[in-house]
């Protein structure tokens, strides 16, 4: 499984030096920490439609109490992004008057020259890590978004087929970034076209973990609804956030853990080298 733990593989001191900013990072202010929250461009501009509609939610197997039974769960149309947002994109986020959500464990470096975050160099592409739920939260906020509701990101995932893996049925090690158990670093995003799920979305298997807005309950589905879940509400009960797709770490005899309906979660505060996320836009055309 995961590895909940801060990584170290690169000193911060190591990219503490000049550094070119990230495209767009000079709005809002240089680093600064003010309370307002603005916008993004670039993450907006890669995104899919998942259509409304019903698809078969978990499973019917005893070993996966979590993530049964397997009902059909309807969804309100929703777009959501391409692929886990990249250290490129979040830097625009810390250079919008966001940096007090920036960590040093992060493949991201401060200029004390130019007062811009940037990714360390050919970590551009990369899914953002050791980023909090909260930090997640927040940069969704920013880019007009939010965190997907663990059914939106299985529907994703799975598609209306019922898939047990983003591309079908059958474990293919050749269309997704696992099995990297002594390693330490991602990946470029979209590094494994072959493996996108049935709406196009990139990398919903292995490569790193992805938040979910959900706090995590065991027997959720037992009395989840129909439309629209959202899980659990009382945030005093329930002190997990749902976390899905798998890492880059997880090997074939954990292959379950980037199956489609497969559960786990994560304390809302941890960071993680292996843990990222990803943006849904819900449909508002209906209340406009």
């Amino acid at each position: 499984m995961m590895t909940w733990q801060r990584l170290s593989w690169i000193p911060f001191a190591a990219f503490f030096v000049l550094i070119v900013g990230c495209s767009g990072g000079g709005r809002g202010g240089l680093g600064a920490d003010d309370d307002s929250l603005s916008g993004s461009d670039s993450i907006a501009d890669s995104r899919l439609t998942v259509e409304a509609g019903n698809f078969i939610r978990g499973i019917d197997e005893s070993n996966f109490p979590s993530a049964n039974p397997s009902s059909t769960i309807y969804i309100s149309e929703f777009e959501i992004s391409t692929t886990e947002v990249t250290n490129e994109q979040y830097c625009e986020f810390l250079n919008d008057g966001n940096s007090r959500y920036f960590d040093t464990e992060m493949m991201i470096g401060y200029s004390t020259a130019t007062h811009l975050y940037a990714p360390v160099t050919g970590y551009e592409d990369h899914p953002v890590v050791n980023v909090t739920w909260y930090d997640a939260a927040s940069y969704a906020l920013w880019a007009g978004g939010r965190l997907p509701t663990e059914a939106e990101w299985e529907k994703a995932a799975r598609g209306t087929d019922g898939y047990y893996f983003p591309w079908g049925n059958d474990f293919l090690n050749d269309r997704a970034d696992v099995g990297r158990s002594d390693e330490s670093e991602t990946i470029d995003v979209k590094s494994y076209p072959d493996g996108v799920s049935p709406y196009g979305v990139y990398d919903m298997a292995g490569s790193v973990w992805e938040w979910t807005n959900d706090w995590y309950y065991l027997n959720y589905y037992e009395y989840s609804e129909t439309e629209d879940p959202t899980g659990p509400t009382d945030s005093t009960t329930y002190t997990s956030k749902v976390i899905r797709g798998g890492g880059f770490r997880e090997t074939e005899a954990n292959y379950h853990t980037f199956m489609t309906w497969y559960r786990y979660y994560g304390n809302p505060a941890s960071r993680a080298d292996d843990l990222g996320f990803r943006v849904v836009w819900p449909d508002t055309s209906s209340s406009e």
